[in-house]
């Protein structure tokens, strides 16, 4: 049944790599604070704020959703993720109150994406159920499930890589080649995973026309007369 759900996929492949991106950011913050920037007092706050960014963020994705439509919705999410990256990567340590405003802003983008997770993956069950015949709720959201706890999986190993190859030493004075494996976990990872979850969405085509369409289809397969 999941098989055959090709816009679950496509979803599967960009949460994929656009959470393991947010997920490796927050577990290498605390290095990027303490030793690039050098203002460990300012990782609170910084954290903080993202989250806060976010929660900003989620509750406008619906209206502007309603406006350009839920995949474009996302795809802007991630260009302002990537763009903000971009940006970081591009500001000295030592504009700490810049680097802070960038991380801020990509984290309003990332809500805009993030909010409609499950709206996107509920979409997918009616698609799914329209193409096969069997509603695969239950697996749909399990999966999706999965790839949260996965993608937090990801974000503990692929840091922990880039810190070993460039020569990370807990505790201690970082040579530059540490200093920017830091840096490109924090910056430039991010910016390129988020270009990379924009390719699946290229290929989505489940936009609101065609699930206005499914919505009404499945209403008279069981017998309920359309709105």
């Amino acid at each position: 049944m999941l098989w055959h759900n090709g816009p679950f996929f496509l979803l599967f492949a960009s949460f994929l790599f656009f959470v393991s991106a947010a997920f490796a950011r927050n577990s290498v913050s605390v290095y990027y604070m303490t030793y690039n920037v050098q203002r460990a007092d300012l990782l609170g706050p910084l954290l903080a704020s993202g989250t806060i960014a976010s929660l900003i963020g989620i509750p406008f994705s619906r209206p502007l959703a309603r406006r350009i439509g839920k995949r474009n919705t996302f795809v802007v999410g991630l260009l302002g993720w990537a763009l903000s990256s971009v940006a970081m990567y591009l500001t000295p340590y030592v504009a700490a109150t810049t680097l802070f405003a960038y991380y801020v802003a990509g984290y309003v983008a990332f809500g805009l994406s993030f909010g409609l997770f499950w709206s996107l993956i509920s979409d997918t069950v009616e698609y799914g159920e329209w193409k096969t015949g069997v509603r695969a709720e239950g697996g749909i959201y399990s999966i999706a499930s999965f790839l949260m706890k996965f993608c937090s999986a990801v974000a503990g190993i692929v840091p922990a890589m880039v810190l070993s190859l460039t020569g990370y030493i807990p505790n201690a004075t970082q040579s530059e080649t540490a200093l920017d494996g830091i840096n490109w976990i924090m910056t430039v990872l991010p910016a390129v995973f988020a270009v990379i979850a924009i390719a699946p969405l290229m290929l989505y085509r489940l936009d609101e026309a065609l699930f206005v369409r499914i919505v009404a289809e499945l209403r008279l397969r069981r017998g309920a007369a359309p709105d």
